[in-house]
């Protein structure tokens, strides 16, 4: 089982349009001591990222109603420094590619290993709060 190390990662949201991926997702989150909170879709995604504080979105590529990608385009606008890993089942370097140019901190391909998500996940957040960490302080020099 892999551990994490600082920084924590308080929470996670699982968007996937298939409950059995939510619930591996979940499983493979809790054995990482990751909690999590799962939806179907991206519709419901953007809900609960308005009302509740979440470090990283692992969401599916290819959903009902919203995709993954419009979801990404969402998020990046409104939450900035949330993580964004994308799953999907399509093995092609070209989606993985279109989609890290879209915004997207990591691509992942089903079927999932626990070790690659949590590592994954970790790298991502760590990236948006370094990225926080340098916005911070550029606006801290801005204001001297």
């Amino acid at each position: 089982m892999t551990s994490l190390n600082p920084p924590s990662i308080s929470q996670v949201l699982i968007v996937d349009d298939e409950i059995s991926v939510r619930k591996v997702l979940a499983v493979m989150l809790e054995q990482g001591a990751i909690p999590s909170k799962s939806v179907p879709g991206g519709e419901e995604a953007l809900r609960l990222l308005a009302n509740e504080p979440f470090d990283a979105v692992i969401a599916d590529l290819q959903m009902m109603g919203m995709s993954g990608m419009e979801l990404l385009a969402q998020i990046r606008q409104q939450y900035p420094h949330v993580a964004f890993l994308m799953v999907t089942g399509v093995d092609d370097v070209r989606v993985g590619i279109q989609a890290m140019h879209r915004g997207a901190d990591d691509y992942l391909v089903k079927p999932l290993q626990l070790d690659a998500v949590l590592v994954s996940l970790e790298r991502a957040v760590q990236r948006k709060r370094l990225e926080q960490e340098v916005e911070s302080y550029r606006h801290h020099l801005a204001v001297r």
